[in-house]
């Protein structure tokens, strides 16, 4: 496109650039799909990272494939792998192999459903995952117990693999709870507004809450109970994945003053006053 050789210096790929665009620009006569594809490749050629990809792409970088086994092996590919056994993350291959590293598939991102209840324990799951080419494919994960809403795991090897010359990518899997509602999360712990009557808090009651598994527990709420007062039901919240405990489920006592009264109680009312 922009008629400059592979070993081309940034300096003569721009002036190249620039000398086509006058040509090729729709307002000097020019086609606006090739002024499109020119800004395309000039968009990777000034860029040293995607320069490269390109440049591997084209030539493959001398590598040299055999056939093992049906399977294809890149020599320079392995060798590199087996001396840095011997050299480790230094030596004079330490930069080749930060290179084989970046010739990859891209990364994915996609977003993951699941209850409260299921992060208690470990969940097996089974995600369709789209590629960059438009292909769906099926992928098992596993989801650690303990994961919280909003986490993020990364798979290894479970991203996109459009191009079968390229290792696959890593697949970021983000957590979200589905039916959080009105629930609060104060890190493991969860929480849940409660409103009773004025009346009620005045001279006590109790109220029902669940928890995060559907268990039902009565909580009482004794006489003379403040608005913002926080109750505990221990251990009846989300999974720690440090310590392997549960955080607690936490009611807040809301209240609510009453507007039907009748002119009976109201007067009541002030009589106690």
């Amino acid at each position: 496109m922009l008629g400059v050789e592979p070993t081309a210096s940034p300096d003569d790929i721009k002036s190249a650039f620039r000398a086509k665009a006058k040509q090729s620009h729709p307002d000097h006569g020019g086609s606006e799909e090739q002024f499109k594809q020119l800004n395309e490749a000039y968009d990777t050629l000034k860029d040293p990272h995607k320069r490269a990809a390109y440049d591997h792409s084209q030539t493959r970088m001398g590598s040299i494939h055999i056939n093992v086994n049906g399977k294809q092996h890149d020599i320079f590919t392995d060798v590199f792998r087996d001396l840095g056994d011997v050299f480790g993350n230094s030596g004079p291959f330490a930069r080749a192999r930060e290179y084989q590293r970046n010739f990859k598939n891209k990364d994915l991102s996609i977003a993951v459903k699941m209850r409260m209840a299921e992060s208690l324990t470990k969940q097996d799951k089974t995600i369709k995952v789209r590629q960059l080419d438009g292909e769906s494919k099926l992928v098992k994960i596993t989801i650690p117990a303990g994961t919280m809403h909003g986490d993020t795991i990364r798979y290894n090897g479970l991203g996109d693999s459009s191009n079968p010359e390229q290792p696959p990518g890593s697949l970021f899997v983000n957590v979200v709870f589905e039916d959080i509602g009105n629930w609060h999360l104060e890190g493991c712990n969860t929480v849940v507004d409660c409103t009773v009557n004025a009346l009620d808090a005045i001279i006590g009651t109790s109220v029902t809450v669940y928890s995060v598994e559907g268990k039902q527990f009565i909580v009482n709420v004794p006489p003379g109970t403040q608005y913002g007062t926080v109750m505990r039901i221990p251990q009846k919240g989300l999974l720690n994945k440090k310590t392997g405990l549960r955080g607690d489920l936490k009611v807040v006592i809301l209240t609510q003053i009453p507007t039907t009264l009748s002119e009976e109680e109201l007067n009541i009312i002030r009589g106690l006053r």
